[in-house]
């Protein structure tokens, strides 16, 4: 094993957040048998980012429930906008650990998060797209006599995929 190597590495991703760090290492000896090498880095990465876990929960939370740290958090990451570093402006996102300072920048806490928060934030626009899409239906159409045509929304609800479907191909 590269101690220095994977050491600097790991605190690459992880920016030296305690739990990401011990999390990493304890895939790879329990779950990975004890691959040491940045393969098994990658995978160590790959599989504590696929796991439910409360800080990463924790960390989606704080961003759904305060709407300046979700638009900050989304001009960096989706926008690729930089931000000048102001601790007073953006106190909560780095009390919680979500941003940091570098270079007079704003930017992400560590690359973990980046990835966690970057696949959410694009996952959570396509939902909220394929749902505006599919609620843009007139009601006369799936209503009669005051009640739910639940024929006439699933035929609905066909067009709407195979329409999807045909953008795919």
């Amino acid at each position: 094993m590269d101690v220095k190597l994977l050491s600097r590495e790991i605190r690459n991703f992880t920016s030296g957040y305690p739990y990401l760090v011990s999390r990493l290492c304890k895939n790879i000896d329990e779950y990975l048998d004890k691959d040491w090498t940045l393969e098994g880095l990658k995978k160590s990465i790959k599989m504590t980012l696929n796991e439910y876990n409360t800080l990463f929960d924790d960390v989606i939370k704080n961003v759904e429930n305060y709407d300046e740290i979700k638009k900050v958090v989304y001009e960096i990451l989706v926008e690729g906008r930089e931000i000048p570093y102001n601790s007073f402006a953006y106190e909560k996102a780095i009390m919680y650990g979500i941003l940091a300072e570098s270079n007079g920048k704003l930017v992400m806490h560590n690359k973990i998060f980046e990835t966690l928060l970057y696949d959410y934030l694009i996952a959570k626009g396509n939902v909220q797209d394929i749902a505006g899409d599919i609620t843009q239906i007139d009601k006369g159409e799936i209503i009669d006599a005051g009640k739910l045509d639940m024929e006439k929304l699933l035929l609905k609800f066909q067009e709407f995929m195979y329409a999807e479907l045909g953008k795919k191909e």
